[in-house]
């Protein structure tokens, strides 16, 4: 997954500078696990 710039935000002092953390990809996988938890539980049958 990539970063999306709408997910971006400014701030730190750095105005026109739009970033993200590190640490935003746990919610990024976070997101892919519920989905793939309930396509496994969902589409088996």
């Amino acid at each position: 997954m990539t970063c999306l710039p709408a997910w971006a935000h400014e701030g730190h002092g750095m105005p026109g500078f739009a970033h993200w953390h590190a640490s935003d990809v746990l919610g990024f996988v976070a997101i892919v696990g519920v989905v793939a938890a309930v396509i496994w539980f969902k589409g088996g049958k």
